[in-house]
């Protein structure tokens, strides 16, 4: 009712709380909701710059969009993850190791093309080169340990990976169960 409402005055953070939230609820109902609706929240994401797109609000958006069939397949849904991936290509030095575990796995279920799975190739090595190379950790251990799990994780295909795929890795609900981690009433950074 809300969306109905007000939808045509929120702004760039509105969306993302409001796509976020009702992946979260999603999630859990499975069911979907009004696609006009959902679509609408999307193309008024599209409109804005990616590069004016936090790190924690492009991984929250990302989930979102894996999780919200009714926009999943869309074209703008698919353009915004795409160019939410060039844009973290260039900034990834911006994302925690939870939020690009997070980032890459909702990526990775987005891609349509060879040349899309290089993007989300290209972002990985990128940000595992930052957060792992120079012999200067840039991150705590436990941070650090978080990127390296999802890497292995996702090298090493086991029988429940169907079921991790369902929703992000990692989450504060454990492997594959939940949303993406990041800022204060997740345990990340504000």
């Amino acid at each position: 009712d809300m969306i109905e409402q007000y939808g045509h005055q929120f702004g760039k953070k509105h969306v993302v709380t409001v796509l976020y939230q009702l992946g979260l609820c999603r999630q859990y109902e499975r069911r979907a909701m009004h696609q006009s609706l959902t679509s609408a929240l999307v193309d008024r994401l599209v409109r804005c710059a990616t590069r004016e797109i936090s790190a924690e609000e492009a991984t929250k958006v990302l989930w979102a969009l894996g999780i919200l069939e009714e926009v999943r397949d869309t074209a703008n849904a698919h353009k915004l993850a795409i160019d939410l991936g060039e844009e973290a290509a260039k900034r990834y030095h911006e994302f925690s190791p939870a939020q690009m575990a997070s980032f890459v796995s909702s990526l990775s279920r987005l891609v349509r093309a060879p040349d899309e799975d290089e993007l989300v190739a290209k972002i990985t090595t990128n940000f595992s080169d930052y957060a792992l190379g120079g012999g200067l950790p840039r991150f705590p251990p436990e941070e650090i340990r978080t990127w390296t799990s999802f890497l292995t994780e996702v090298t090493s295909p086991s029988p429940n990976q169907a079921q991790a795929q369902a929703a992000p890795y990692p989450s504060p609900y454990g492997k594959g169960g939940g949303p993406p981690m990041g800022g204060p009433a997740y345990g990340g950074s504000p």
